[in-house]
This record gives structure tokens, C-alpha cells and sequence, in this order.
């Protein structure tokens, strides 16, 4: 600053400046950025409207609420004047993750500052990297201020609920936007009225000086809400604040007091210090700022201009600023008399004293525009002024005129060179500096002195980019509409003319390191601003990065001698670079002070040099290998990395090895060549050599080697070799300077041998892959350190192919992901030896020339980027250009949407796309016989059901009807959002749809005669066509690249006739329904084009109800029907299943065009979602003239069993799994299933309400159906006045479903696998007859269907390839059980018989394997084992054990096979358990497992052959093994058995007790392999107290049940399980009942409990053993 300007009296500044770097604002009249905040104060503009007559006031007031509290109130309508906006603002909760509920639940207040914080976040070019500048979110504060509550202040209008103390509590007004955008410094909310804005940044400018925080966003927040609006302003208007007549009149002689506004502005701040040395574009400076109360001793209210004189000395005294420097001051201004005159009268005392006449002082107030906002009063001020700095201008002072000056005020200006200006002027002083002020009614004083920032930050002198190659730039967004948005903003902005003058390298600066990064992004490279602008316009391939997607990692691999040379000072990467050049100088440095390298041998140290430098440039980017490859040469380099040897000592063994060649091998006439061939073929020419010495001298890969010899045996193992090979390629390396890895490299070995041994080697700190061992090396491998590793090294076969391959096979055991490749040196001849992955890229770092080296190293760096590699684009901008700045970017595009709280009095919405009404509207019905021929177009699961076409259709059709006539103008094209399927619609004479809309709103519904059923809701837009097709041809470069695959061979062609005969599979349509003509099918699966010339040829009337005559359902059937066809072709679609359509997220039609076109194309694609159990997908049509007109987009569709469709369309559910309380059809249905199915109905009835759905999908997460965190509070309150029982478990879990819940709140669960009778008269010991099972909810067929009275769990996919049948065939192909054969030589019970009278459904249950039980992620997952029944259905009336349970039933149940034996069914489960923790849970690598009965036998089986699988086992009431056992003519008496009853799941039940009771007990190994293996894990023993006696009519062998007969189990088990597994047994623990009764309503709970406690105990002991 010039010394001018300084007060030299004044003391050091206590106040250490504080820099505003980012700045968000919003005011009335479509404020939302400087520009047209200043648009506003140079064009005079009033945003003041009265009340009562404003339109905009009918939206967003009730006037009977002001009119009760202003009855008799003179002149009332007079008085009400505002300065509001035009709508109340809306949320893009998709963007910030809120559900439905929370977004309606939340207070507008809150909404508005999210939106305007990201805002001044983006404009500051805070990214959120945690990355320890004054940026880190760890350090960043939040401080804001609110004057009002306008909230919810009366909870009697509301239905309150938890989110009431979130709308009310001013503490999350702070609150939101720290939680929101991961900010963790201090946060406060304030209010000191109409100061609080000035005091939010105050407390963060205190903050950042006293390093509580090294960033902070503060400001103010206002708007008025309907509810408190009306009382609020009563109450300022009573209290004599409000202005008689209209808008604040700041100075004016006719102010009476101010008129209200609504805003909210927000400034990001950091000390000064921070934002000059971190780059920021810095909108001014605060120099100073001061608060103080300045009450009138008589009234708190009134301003005293004394005590403001105060403040405002003391501001300027911290500030070290001279009075007289200050040009100009933004007053608060609020245009009251008194409140003007103190505020003048302070102003002129502080500022004017011998102020010169040439330097008056500029007053104006921005409230003469729009109003005043209260709480953000103070920073709408501070934006008006950080405009004025931009411009270099002054505003005039609206409506003012010095005629109308207040005459209080005149001989202030008559006597101190003060002013107020009427017209726009230029601002012209030496330097730019202002004070604003900003004052409370409830006495407090604030002043801040702020100075221009481009003082501080001067665009001359500095530098420009040091190359004119390209830059990369990034634009992303959170989802695919948004992203093509974004981008044409980003064209239309970079075409401005003032956007040349920002440089091209602080663009690409702001776009990479300065923004938030979102999912889907797209990344160019550009080198002039035109030059961006098309790139952009040619639509760069999209990527689709999940926001939750793995980081990927990256390998190194080093060039080795032969390539092409490259000086690395004449790299473009030298002096670009300053990692790069630094470390090239560095090994020159090292080297010529030593002359550790020869000059005839400089060719090595420049290829050192490169790679060094290209090592060190990259890892200064973010790019950090995880292994490191050399390539012979390149492995001194990949050693240096490592740690293994330092640069001096690696270019001194370089430069010996070099000196030494030169002396001794020159001579020797060796040569080598690269033979492209398996290395088994050339190893087998190389051994039947007779007359040559060719030798084996580095393996490249599997099919490439090198080979070294003379150059006459070359020549003649050549000439051999081709004879074999003749496709072989041959390549003589004539640029080698001897025959390394070779018997001509042998002279040199004991001179070289000395200089190895006199380097220090030192342990390597990464892993490196050795090419003389062809391994992987870990960290620390000793082998490294072998003083004569670099010896063999030259000398012995170099195996880096070996090498490669060793690491890509290690990954794969240990399931690792395999990282990316990159070459580090000057070509990419070393990573064409690598055979990638399918995704894995294998990237150059630089070019063959050294003009290449940075456009190589940007297009990798871009490369690898896009594929999910974190880079610190911060890092390279100050690598390459340390003196590139933030700039103004687009803000990023918000879908803003309204989200009401639901009020129980009538508030009046606000505006919607379709023309308003009071009242629900209906369009005419249309009759099921008019949609006949429709429907018989469309039969899925056998039935005639209405496609989702036709629900489009009449959506449309109803928008058309309900839009008003200026909305119909010229030709229309229609769009529909959240389409959402509630239930299906079937085919029934008397039956109807009609189309209704909701009063005031776009909400369409469609119903039918089934009471009014719901079956369809969307939200309909009618637009103007050329709109629609304007915004669809941003789609349309994304999409035509993809149309090169129709021509691959790969591709799928399919004609009409075999499509729709595959199709016909899962949807039967009729001859009007096969819409497409010729589908092709990408190779991947996932993609499709179709064809069809339907809307050319067909007639579009025919069939089509009269009310569709303009939207034709078959007609809009030929634009989508191809995302349906992709899906249910797909192999992720299994026999059974079928795709089936439940939502759209937006539908975009341009009818007309489809009417006129003769054919369309489609593009279609998906993925699978929700675990695999939907598809979401896109399907987009473009007409004959190549102009894309439809959209279909977020497309899900649902994957269910078709038997599963069936039972729903039969009770009209929705075509999903929706939750059904399911009644046991069978006359001994239990007490607790009632109480279950009662609790259970309470229990959705609440979710329900809670989340505003009318069902509860069970393939969904309640989280990702809205339950957020304080709505499962809200639940959880309810749900415990529901099941006081549960209030010790009752921890709601968003990521569990309804099933899991569910099973938590239940008081006792429903029964088991194992049916009960009656007691005996002789004892209360229970008896068991297995000839029943009433305990299992069943369906017509036999199927248990429900679990504790919900419907299953959808059970995991079969893991393939892990069970094979076991029997052997019979003569007549009918596999046998086990292959046994019976007494008479027949086999036993072929599988036809025993599955014979079993339900498909029970077939599909029994084959799901494994089941997920209960669903409760975190803890480590149990397994639990199939009792000797085979199934794991006992394990369902288990209650909730706190984490998630898998069952497994027996693979050979259904086949009518048991267990080979223990051992082969451990090894069977462990594979089983193995592939389950891959797929399903990968952040796990060991189970609990355990098991009743046989299922604990295995369990210990498999602790003992696998503990790198095995966490701890829980056995339940399994006996020891060898306390029973069975003779050979037991275990086949047993086999052998007669059975009462052989069908249905019965017979396969009782065979398999027959067939694992004498696998268990016949075969010794068991108790061989425990005694034998020890079980080095926890183990955990459940015992039945009581023993077990039969009952007469128990049809089974007695050898299955004799060893529960003879002893109490409890009795033994410890001393027998003691003795075999020592102190690994943790407890055992007695459970009531016996074997058989464990599992019933009265001993399930007390079993729960102990299995819980054993799972506990096992755990705490493995925590303890780390």
C-alpha cells in the first residue's frame, strides 16, 4: 500500500487482515450474483411490490391471517410493502442426498444457505481435498446469523415431529452447512438482529487470527415464510419500523422508516498471508473491524451517533488506515430519521475531520434497492462494495436527488466534504478502500474498513505459462443431465469477450484444482480458449465414476538400454516441470562432481536422469506407484525408488559396469535379438542346439524373449527357428552396447563384483518385482540387499516377464485389485510385455522424442484420472506454473424444486409447470374395452397386463389437456419426471384408467374402478418442441460414438422373428406389440441399437382408445421397448425371472416428430443396480433424420421370480416384493404368529407414515428409502411405545431392510425347521413326530414363504461351479442318492421320486444357497450349517443377533443327497463361505460359523482345516465326536430304513437325516482330523439340559437318534470338547429343551440369548488377541 495512505500516528494494527476469497449472494428480484446485484443499483431498480395486490403475495401468504391481525389498523394495505422473492426457494435435494421427508422437513432459511454456502465455496475454489492448506475441511469454520425465526413457530399448525427442532433450532442453520459439505472447524449460529451478518464475520475474522480456523465461510440469512411472515410483520409494523409508503429511502427528506427484505449472502474468508501464497482471487481485504453497543440510555432502539462514532474510530485505528484514504462508505442506511442522522453525524466526525475538498467522502446505502434483509443486511452491503472494487466504479444512490436530501443531514454536507452521488461514476482513487456499516435495533454498532484485493494480488510481472502445449481441464457434475448442462454454460462462457482476458492457465487451474468433484465428469486437453471451446462442443466421452468407487493404483515399470535417446534437459518436461528439472539437475550434479560417469558413457546417465525425474514428477502429481518393475537397466532406477540404493550409488555401479564393458567386452563379438514367440518353443529350440551357443537372455512375457550369441550363431539359430515357426518375428538389437544377461558379459563380473560389494544397500521400502529372481519382492525382502544381486543380475537370464506375471498371480489369490502400468522412460515398448486386465491401462510417460515429453506425460496424467487415480491437480499447476490463480467459473447448475412441510390448515402452494387449480381435475375415463387391444399386445406371467407405454401415454395426453392455453401454443412436445409404478393394471370387462391431478400442483395420478386404485404417479410438462430438441441434441454426441459397435463382429444381430422368440421368454407380445425390426447387441451385454419402421408403416389409430389419438401407446412403445428387450435377454436375467418395469426418472417425448418420422433408431443401455437385483437404464430414439427426439432416462426395472409377479398381479400389489403380513392357512397356527403379524402391521404402518411411501419394497435399504439419520430417531420413538420388549436392542440401521428390522422388534419369532407335538402324559419332556410341520407358514404348494410372517429375503445366487452331484447314474440316468445301493440291488429313492409332489417354489427355496437369514453389516458375518435335516430353516426363528447371518442348506438336498462326509462338506462350505465374503462382503475376510446338530460337526471340521477362514465357532447341541458311533450294519440298517411317507420336502428331509447320520458317525476321520489338527479358534458349545425321548410315531431309524438317548448332552460336552480342544474352548453353556425343542416359541429366546453371548464372548477373546 503507498505510504500515503498509511496513518503513521496510528499504533501496529492488532487486526491481522483477513482476505475474502469466495463470495455467494441472493436478494429480491432475481439477485444471484454480483452481476446482477450491480445490474440492479446502476439501473435504479426497486424490488419493493405492496402485499396485498402483488400476485407473487397470493403464492406464498394466506391474506386471511394478515387481514385478522391488521383488522382496524388504519391504512394496513398502505403500510405493507416488501422487497421479497419472486418464489420462496426451492432445494436440489438429489444433489445434497436429503430424502423426500427431511427436504420438506427442513426450514427454507436452511435450503436457501446450502444452496448460496456452495455457491461461495465454488467462487472461492474450495474443492474439499483434505490436502493441509488453509482449505482443509478439518480447519474450515462456519458462522452464521438469522434475525428472525421465520420458522414454524406455532407447532400446534403442524404435525410436529422431529424436524421440528431442526427447522426451529437456529444452531443448524450453521449446523446444515457444516454436516453438508464436510467442514469441521468451529460453528456457530448468531443474532444480534439486523447486525448479525457483520458479527458472523467479525467472529470469524477472530477466529482466523487466532488460528481456531485457517478458513471460515460467514454470513447472514432471511426470508420470510408463510406461517410466522404475517406475525412478524405485525409486530415491526406495530413497533413503528416499518416505512408508511414503500421502499427504504436512505437520506431522503420522506423516509419513514424501512421496508423489509429477504436475502442471504455469504463470504469465504482466510488471512491474507494464506491466500497470497495459495493463489486465491482475492475480492478485497478486511483491514479492520469493530462492534459495539451503542444503546440510548432512553430506548435500546434508538441510534446514537456518538457511540457509533466509537466503533467506527476504532475500526479504522486497527486497521492502519488513514481516515482520509477511505473513499467511500456503504452506510447501513435503513432511511429512518433519527436512524439517518446519527449515522451521518458519526461518519462525518471519523472520516471528514480535515478531510480535503478534492477528496470528498462517497456515502450511499444499497436499501434504496432492496430493502433491508435483516440478518443479511450487512453482507448484501459488503457485496455491493466488492462489486464497486471489480468495476472500479461507484453506483448512483437510488431515487436520490439533492433537492429530496433529508434537511436533518444538510448542514453536514454543507459543512464536511461528504457526498451523496445521483449518477454512475468512475472511482477514481490512488487506492480502493471503503467502510461498511451495519447496525441492530438491538443496540449493537459493527464497521468493518475493507480494501480492493487486487492490491494485493497484481496482474502484472507475473508469469506466464512456461509452454504454449495444452492444459487439461475437467467439468463434472452428479449426474448425467447436469454434466451436458454445465457444459454448455461453459461454451456460452468462454465465448464472452471478457473471458479471453483471463488467462488460459488460470482456467485450467480453477477447473482441475479448484472445483468440487462430482460422479460424471468429462476431462480435454486444450491449448487457446477457442480451442476449449471445441473440445467441449465435440462432446468428449463421458465417465461415469461412482462417487463411491475404489481409488486405483498405479505400478511403475523402467525403460531399459535400447530405446531411443533423450537428453531430459531438452525435454519439454525440463524447465516446465520443477519436480522434473530438479531432480534431471540433481543426478547431473551428483555425477559430474565425481565424475561417477565417464562422457563415453553419458547416454546412461541421461537415461537415469529421465527416468529419475519422470519418477519424481509423477509422485509430486499424486501418482504413487505400489510396485515397481525394471527392465534389466531400468531395475537401478526401480532399486533407487525403493530405497535400496541411493542415486550416487547407483550412478557409480552404472558408470563402473559402463567403463568396464567399454574395456573389456568390446571386443567380444556378442550380440542379441528379440524373438516374438512362446517361451516354451523357443526353450525347446534352444536345448536341441548342436552347433550353436545361443542363450536364453531376458524373458519379456510369455511371448517374447530375447536371446543372445555371436552373430553367426544368431544367424543359423534363426534360420532354424523359422523352420519351426515360420509366423515367428525376429529383430537383431544392433544399438546394444554388449550382450548383457549373457556368458559375453563374464570378463567384467569379479572388477564388478568388487564394486557392488563397496556400495551400501539398504532394506527396500516398496515392492519390487526382480528380474533376476522372475518374482515379487515384498517390503524388506533380504534377497535385495545381497551385495552380489546386481552381479547375477548382469550376468544371469533377466526374467521380467516372470517377474510380471508372479505379481499378477499374487494379486489374484490375495484378491487384489491389479493396478494400472506405467512406463517410466522415453517409449512404451517395456508395457507391451504385459498383459493387462480387462480395464487396466498401460500408459507412457514420455515420448520418443524430447519435444513429446509433456503432451505424453498430460495425456497419461488425463488417462489415468478418468480410470479413478487420485491426482493432485493443486500440485501440478504449482509444478508447471507455480503463478497460476483462481478465477470465475460457471456456478454449477441446481435443479431447484419446491419441498413443502405438510401443514394441517391450507396453505396456498406455489406456482407449478401445469396451469393452477383449486380443485383435483380428472380427465375422462377410458374404458378397459377400448385398451383391450393393447393389453393383448402385452402378456407377461400369463397375464394381459397394461404397459408402461400406455400409462405415458395417458400421462401425456392428460398434460395436454390440463395445460393452459398460452401453454399451448405452436407445436408441444411433453416430459414426465418421477414416474413411479404403485400397482398393475390387468385386462377386466367393467374395468377403467382415469388420469386425475392434484389442486395447485404437475402431480398426475392414474387410477382404475378398483376403488380408486393407484396405479401410476408422475409429474407432466408441456413445453415447446424446439426447446425439448434443443436440450436432447446435447445428448446426441454422447451417444452416436457408440453406434461403431453394430459393425464389429462381436455384435449380436438379431431379426425380428428370433428377437421377439427370445423376448417371448419373459413378455409375450402380439403381432401389433413387435415394434422392433432388427436389434445388434454389444458384446459386453449391456448395450444395444434397434431399428424399427413401426411409426412409418403402421396405421397409429389402430387399437389406440380415442382418447390417445395424439399419443399412441404403440407408437411410444417403438422408442422404448428395446431397454426392456436388453434387460430380460441379458444373462442377468436366470430362467424364472423377469425384468419388470417400477420406475422412470424422466420421460421426454417430441410427439410429432414421432408421427412424421418413417423409422427410428434406438440406443439403448443399463446397468445392474441394488446388488443386482434391478437394472437402471437409459433408451434414447432418433428420427429419420438423425435428430434425437425421445429420452427415456433412469429407467429401473425390477428382477423378480415370474411366480413371485403371479401372486402379485393375483392380489393387485405392485410389481415388486412389497411387504404382505402372511396368515398360515392351517387351523394350529400359534398365539405368537397373531402377535407377530399384529406387531409387524404397526410396525410398516409407522415406516410407512415416516417415509411417505404407500408400500415397503423389501430390495431396498431403508435408507435408500428415506430414512435418514433424524427420521430414525423419530421412528425408533414410536417404534419403542410399540415393543417396550426390544428397547435393548432397538438400534435402527439405515442400511438394513424391512426384513432385518423386523426380525429385531419381534417378542418371541416364529418356529422353526422341526415340527412340535404335544407333550406325553408321563412327562413334560417334549416328544417330536417329524410326520407334520404346521410351524412353517405354507403356501398352496408347500412352500415356506414367510420368515417370522414377512416374506423371505431374496437368497443369494447359487455359487457356481461349487457343488457337483455326488451320486452315480442309475441305468436309467436318474442320478441315485450317494449312488448307495439298497439290499436287492436297486438304487435308493431316485431324486424324481422324493422332489415329485414339491412345489417349484419350495424347490427354488431349498436351492438358494446360500440364504441371507438376517441382514445387520459391520460386525463379522455368521454361517451357519445345515442340521442333519439339511435344511437351515430352524435357524430363521433365531431373534436378532446383531450382525448378518447366512445359512446353508445342504447342496444335495433337492437331489435327494446328503453329505459325502464331514471332511468333503467342510471343504464344500469353506469354497461356499469363501465366494460369499468376495461378493457380498468385501471388507471381510473371516466368518463366524456354527450350526445345530451335524451343522456344528462341520463347523469344527472346518475350523480345523481352515483358520484362515474361520473366526470362532458356536456349536448347538452337537455331540463330541467319538462319544457315538455306528457300526458299518447300523449306518446301513439306517440307510436302509422303510419310510411311512417318501414325497414332498418330508421324504427329502428324512433322507437326509438317514444319509448324514451315517455319513457323520460312520466315518472316523472326524474325530481324527480334531484330535489330530488342532482348532486354533474360539469355540463356543450351546447344550440341550434335558435328554430326548421319542415319540411313538416317529418314522425314522433309531440310529439316527440313539446317541441324543442315551446321555444329557451338557453332561459330557465339556469334559469330552476339554480334552479335545484345550483352552480354546471359551464356555459351554446350558440352554432349556432338548435336542429337538431347542428351537420351539418357549426355549427360542433362551437360545437366542445364549448364542448371542457366545458370539460375543468369541469376539471379545479375538479383539483381546489383536
Amino acid at each position: 500500500m503507498p505510504p500515503n495512505t498509511v496513518n503513521k500516528a496510528a499504533e501496529i494494527p492488532p487486526f491481522e487482515p483477513i482476505a475474502i476469497v469466495g463470495i455467494g449472494i441472493r436478494g429480491p428480484g432475481g439477485i444471484n450474483s454480483l452481476t446482477t446485484l450491480w445490474d440492479t443499483l446502476v439501473e435504479r431498480k426497486s424490488h419493493c411490490f405492496p402485499l396485498a395486490k402483488d400476485p407473487r403475495f397470493q403464492r406464498r401468504f394466506n391474506p386471511d391471517d394478515f387481514k385478522a391481525l391488521f383488522d382496524g389498523i388504519p391504512d394496513s394495505e398502505n403500510v405493507l410493502h416488501a422487497n421479497l422473492f419472486d418464489e420462496t426457494p426451492g432445494l436440489d435435494r438429489t444433489y445434497f442426498s436429503l430424502s423426500e421427508r427431511e427436504a420438506a422437513g427442513m426450514d427454507v432459511q436452511q435450503k436457501l444457505l446450502l444452496h448460496v454456502a456452495h455457491e461461495a465455496l465454488e467462487d472461492a475454489g474450495y474443492s474439499g481435498a483434505e490436502d493441509g492448506s488453509a482449505f482443509d475441511p478439518s480447519t474450515f469454520g462456519v458462522y452464521v446469523a438469522t434475525a428472525t425465526d421465520e420458522v414454524i413457530q406455532d407447532p400446534r399448525d403442524y404435525d410436529t415431529d422431529i424436524y421440528h427442532l431442526v427447522r426451529t433450532e437456529r444452531a443448524f442453520l450453521s449446523g446444515q452447512i457444516c454436516f453438508h459439505f464436510g467442514l469441521r472447524g468451529p460453528s456457530s449460529s448468531v443474532d444480534t438482529v439486523c447486525s448479525g451478518s457483520i458479527t458472523a464475520i467479525n467472529d470469524a475474522c477472530r477466529a482466523l487470527a487466532t488460528g481456531d480456523c485457517r478458513a471460515a465461510i460467514a454470513g447472514g440469512v432471511h426470508v420470510v415464510t408463510p406461517v410466522s411472515g404475517p406475525i412478524s410483520f405485525y409486530c415491526i409494523k406495530r413497533a413503528g419500523f416499518l416505512d408508511r409508503t414503500g421502499q427504504c429511502k436512505p437520506f431522503l427528506q420522506n423516509g419513514t422508516g424501512y421496508s423489509r427484505s429477504e436475502g442471504c449472502g455469504l463470504v469465504v474468508m482466510k488471512r491474507l498471508s494464506d491466500a497470497i501464497r495459495e493463489g486465491d482471487r482475492i475480492h478485497g481485504v478486511i483491514r479492520g473491524l469493530c462492534i459495539r453497543s451503542m444503546a440510548s440510555p432512553k430506548f435500546i432502539s434508538q441510534p446514537n451517533g456518538a457511540f457509533q462514532s466509537v466503533a467506527l474510530a476504532q475500526a479504522v485505528k486497527i486497521s492502519g488506515v488513514d481516515p482520509a484514504a477511505i473513499s467511500f462508505v456503504e452506510a447501513h442506511g435503513p432511511g429512518t430519521a433519527k436512524g439517518d442522522l446519527a449515522e451521518v453525524s458519526s461518519l462525518c466526525s471519523v472520516l471528514a475531520q480535515h478531510r480535503a475538498v478534492d477528496n470528498p467522502l462517497t456515502v450511499g446505502s444499497l436499501k434504496g434497492n432492496v430493502g433491508h434483509a435483516e440478518a443479511a443486511s450487512g453482507t448484501h452491503s459488503l457485496a455491493k462494495v466488492i462489486a464497486m472494487f471489480q468495476r472500479r466504479r461507484i453506483p448512483p444512490q437510488a431515487d436520490f436527488h439533492p433537492s429530496r436530501l433529508n434537511p436533518t443531514l444538510q448542514p453536514f454536507f454543507d459543512k464536511h466534504p461528504i457526498r451523496i452521488i445521483e449518477n454512475e461514476e468512475d472511482w477514481n482513487a490512488s487506492h480502493r478502500i471503503a467502510v461498511v456499516g451495519n447496525f441492530g435495533a438491538s443496540g449493537n454498532a459493527g464497521f468493518m474498513v475493507i480494501e480492493e484485493g487486487s492490491t494485493f494480488q497484481p496482474l502484472e510481472g507475473r508469469d506466464v505459462p512456461k509452454v504454449s502445449s495444452p492444459l487439461p481441464f475437467v467439468i463434472s457434475a452428479k449426474d448425467q443431465a447436469t454434466l451436458v448442462k454445465l457444459i454448455h454454460l461453459y461454451i456460452d462462457w468462454l465465448k464472452q469477450p471478457s473471458t479471453f482476458l483471463t488467462p488460459l492457465s488460470d482456467i485450467s487451474y480453477a477447473m482441475t484444482a479448484r472445483r468440487f468433484i462430482h460422479p460424471f465428469m468429462i476431462s480435454v486437453q486444450a491449448d487457446s480458449h477457442m480451442d476449449l471451446v471445441q473440445k467441449l462442443q465435440e462432446r468428449p466421452p463421458m465417465i461415469n465414476g461412482s462417487a463411491n468407487r475404489t481409488p486405483r493404483e498405479v505400478a511403475f515399470c523402467f525403460s531399459g538400454q535400447g530405446g531411443e535417446r533423450v537428453d531430459p534437459r531438452d525435454s519439454t518436461l525440463y524447465n516446465f516441470s520443477a519436480s522434473f528439472t530438479d531432480a534431471v539437475d540433481m543426478c547431473f550434479r551428483v555425477a559430474e562432481s565425481e565424475n561417477l560417469v565417464a562422457e563415453e558413457d553419458v547416454a546412461i546417465l541421461e537415461l537415469f536422469a529421465l527416468e529419475f525425474g519422470l519418477v519424481e514428477m509423477w509422485k509430486s502429481w499424486g501418482i504413487k506407484p505400489v510396485a515397481l518393475a525394471g527392465h534389466s537397466f531400468g531395475e537401478y532406477v526401480a532399486l533407487v525408488c525403493a530405497g535400496v540404493l541411493t542415486v550416487r550409488d547407483a550412478l557409480k555401479l552404472l558408470g563402473i559396469r559402463a567403463a568396464l564393458i567399454r574395456a573389456m567386452c568390446l571386443d567380444v563379438p556378442g550380440k542379441m535379438a528379440a524373438v516374438r514367440l512362446p517361451l516354451s518353443d523357443v526353450n525347446k529350440c534352444l536345448e536341441q542346439q548342436k552347433s550353436t551357443r545361443v542363450e536364453l537372455a531376458c524373458v519379456n512375457s510369455d511371448n517374447s524373449v530375447t536371446v543372445a550369441g555371436t552373430p553367426e550363431d544368431l544367424e543359423s539359430f534363426r534360420q532354424e527357428l523359422l523352420k519351426w515357426y515360420p509366423a515367428a518375428s525376429w529383430h537383431l538389437l544392433n544399438n546394444m552396447t554388449a550382450a548383457f544377461h549373457s556368458r559375453f558379459v563374464q570378463p567384467i563380473l569379479a572388477d564388478f563384483t568388487n564394486a557392488c560389494n563397496e556400495v551400501k544397500v539398504h532394506p527396500s521400502e516398496m515392492v519390487v518385482l526382480s528380474g533376476l529372481l522372475g518374482k515379487m519382492c515384498p517390503v524388506g525382502d533380504a534377497v535385495l540387499q545381497q551385495h552380489d544381486y546386481l552381479v547375477r543380475h548382469c550376468r544371469e537370464t533377466n526374467r521380467f516377464g516372470t517377474a510380471i506375471s508372479d505379481y499378477q498371480r499374487q494379486n489374484v489369490e490375495r484378491e487384489t485389485p491389479q493396478p494400472d502400468w506405467l512406463e517410466i522412460g522415453s517409449h512404451s515398448r517395456i508395457i507391451s510385455f504385459i498383459t493387462p486386465a480387462s480395464d487396466q491401462l498401460k500408459l507412457p510417460s514420455h515420448g520418443k522424442s524430447a519435444g513429446e515429453g509433456w503432451m505424453t506425460a498430460l495425456d497419461a496424467l488425463m488417462r489415468l484420472y478418468s480410470a479413478g487415480h487420485v491426482v493432485d491437480f493443486k500440485d501440478v499447476h504449482y509444478d508447471v506454473n507455480p503463478s497460476a490463480h483462481h478465477t470465475d467459473l460457471p456456478l454449477y447448475p441446481f435443479q431447484l424444486e419446491p419441498h413443502f412441510y405438510p401443514a394441517r390448515r391450507e396453505v396456498k402452494a406455489s406456482s407449478t409447470m401445469l396451469a393452477s387449480t383449486n380443485e383435483v381435475q380428472f380427465c375422462p375415463r377410458v374404458p378397459s374395452t377400448e385398451l383391450a387391444p393393447l393389453l393383448l399386445n402385452h402378456v407377461m406371467a400369463g397375464y394381459t397386463l397394461c404397459p408402461a407405454t400406455t400409462h405415458v401415454a395417458l400421462m401425456m395426453a392428460a398434460a395436454s389437456t390440463f395445460a393452459s392455453s398460452s401453454q399451448q401454443e405452436g407445436r408441444l412436445a411433453y416430459k414426465l419426471s418421477k414416474l413411479k409404478v404403485i400397482a398393475g393394471f390387468t385386462n377386466t370387462t367393467d374395468g377403467w384408467l382415469q388420469v386425475r391431478r392434484q389442486s395447485s400442483t404437475s402431480d398426475l395420478e392414474i387410477i382404475s374402478n378398483d376403488d380408486n386404485k393407484i396405479h401410476i404417479t408422475a409429474r407432466a410438462e408441456v413445453c415447446k418442441e424446439q426447446d425439448l430438441l434443443e436440450s436432447l441434441s446435447l445428448y446426441a454426441s454422447f451417444i452416436l460414438p457408440f453406434k461403431s459397435f453394430k459393425f464389429l463382429p462381436s455384435t449380436d444381430v438379431l431379426r425380428k422373428e428370433l428377437a421377439y422368440s427370445l423376448f417371448n421368454h419373459t413378455v409375450n407380445y402380439g403381432p401389433h406389440g413387435q415394434v422392433l425390426d432388427r436389434v445388434w447387441i454389444a458384446e459386453d451385454g449391456y448395450q444395444a441399437w434397434g431399428y424399427s419402421t413401426y411409426p412409418g408403416g403402421a396405421s397409429t389409430a389402430e387399437g389406440v382408445p380415442s382418447a390417445l389419438r395424439d399419443f399412441s401407446p404403440m407408437l411410444i412403445e417403438s422408442v422404448c421397448q428395446l431397454i426392456g428387450f436388453l434387460m430380460n435377454t441379458s444373462t442377468n436375467r436366470k430362467d424364472g425371472e423377469a425384468f419388470v418395469t417400477d420406475e422412470l426418472g424422466d420421460c421426454s417425448i417430441a410427439i410429432s416428430k414421432l408421427y412424421e418420422t418413417k423409422y427410428v433408431e434406438i440406443y439403448a443401455s443399463y446397468k445392474m443396480v441394488d446388488g443386482g437385483t434391478a437394472g437402471l437404464g437409459n433408451v434414447f430414439a432418433f428420427d429419420d433424420k438423425g435428430q434425437l427426439i425421445s429420452a427415456f432416462r433412469d429407467v429401473r426395472m425390477a428382477k423378480m421370480k415370474i411366480y413371485v409377479l403371479k401372486r402379485l398381479i393375483d392380489r393387485g400389489r405392485k410389481p415388486e416384493q412389497v411387504v404382505t403380513t402372511q396368515h398360515v392357512a392351517s387351523t394350529e397356527v400359534e398365539e405368537d404368529n397373531v402377535a407377530h403379524n399384529d406387531i409387524d402391521d404397526k410396525v410398516i404402518s409407522v415406516l410407512k407414515a415416516a417415509l411417505r411411501l404407500s408400500e415397503i419394497p423389501l430390495d431396498k435399504t431403508l435408507g435408500e428409502l428415506g430414512l435418514d439419520s433424524l427420521t430414525a430417531i423419530d421412528v425408533g420413538v414410536q417404534l419403542e411405545r410399540l415393543v417396550p420388549h426390544r428397547r435393548d436392542h432397538l438400534t435402527i440401521d439405515p442400511e438394513g431392510n424391512l426384513t432385518s428390522l423386523l426380525q429385531l422388534l419381534r417378542p418371541t419369532p416364529l418356529p422353526k425347521s422341526l415340527p412340535i407335538t404335544s407333550s406325553t402324559k408321563e412327562s413334560k419332556v417334549e416328544t417330536v413326530d417329524l410326520a407334520t410341520s404346521p410351524s412353517l407358514p405354507i403356501m398352496p404348494n408347500g412352500v415356506p414363504t414367510t420368515v417370522n410372517g414377512v416374506p423371505k429375503p431374496n437368497a443369494l445366487p447359487t455359487v457356481n461351479g461349487l457343488h457337483k452331484p455326488n451320486g452315480a447314474p442309475a441305468a436309467n440316468g436318474v442320478p441315485t442318492a450317494n449312488g448307495v445301493p439298497t439290499a436287492d440291488g436297486t438304487s435308493t429313492e431316485p431324486s424324481q421320486t422324493l422332489v415329485a409332489n414339491i412345489s417349484p417354489e419350495m424347490l427354488q427355496a431349498i436351492s438358494s444357497n446360500p440364504e441371507v437369514i438376517q441382514y445387520a453389516p459391520g460386525r463379522t458375518p455368521l454361517l451357519l450349517i445345515h442340521d442333519g435335516g439339511g435344511t437351515s430353516f430352524a435357524y430363521y426363528s433365531l431373534g436378532n443377533l446383531d450382525r448378518t447371518v447366512i445359512g446353508i442348506h445342504c447342496p444335495g438336498l433337492q437331489e435327494g443327497k446328503g453329505i459325502e462326509s464331514v471332511h468333503h462338506a467342510a471343504n464344500e462350505y469353506a469354497n461356499i463361505a469363501r465366494q460369499y465374503l468376495k461378493q457380498q462382503c468385501p471388507g471381510h475376510s473371516k466368518v463366524l460359523i456354527g450350526g445345530w446338530s451335524l451343522g456344528g460337526t462341520i463347523s469344527m471340521m472346518m475350523a480345523a482345516l481352515f483358520p484362515d477362514l474361520v473366526a470362532g465357532v458356536v456349536t448347538i447341541d452337537t455331540t463330541p465326536p467319538g462319544v457315538v458311533g455306528l457300526t458299518a450294519q447300523q449306518a446301513e440298517s439306517v440307510l436302509l430304513h422303510p419310510w411311512s411317507r417318501t414325497d414332498g420336502i418330508h421324504g427329502l428331509v428324512r433322507r437326509q437325516l438317514q444319509l448324514n447320520t451315517r455319513a457323520s458317525f460312520a466315518h472316523p476321520e472326524y474325530k481324527t482330523i480334531i484330535r489330530v489338527t488342532a482348532v486354533n479358534v474360539p469355540v463356543y458349545v450351546l447344550c440341550a439340559i434335558d435328554p430326548f425321548r421319542p415319540s411313538e410315531s416317529l418314522d425314522l431309524p433309531k440310529e439316527t437318534y440313539q446317541w441324543l438317548l442315551s446321555f444329557k448332552q451338557s453332561d459330557v460336552a465339556e469334559v469330552t470338547w476339554k480334552e479335545l480342544i484345550g483352552e480354546r474352548l471359551l464356555g459351554v453353556q446350558s440352554v432349556p429343551g432338548n435336542h429337538w425343542t431347542m428351537f420351539t416359541p418357549a426355549n427360542v429366546k433362551a437360545t437366542t440369548e445364549a448364542l448371542k453371548q457366545g458370539l460375543d464372548v468369541i469376539e471379545a477373546r479375538l479383539n483381546k488377541m489383536g
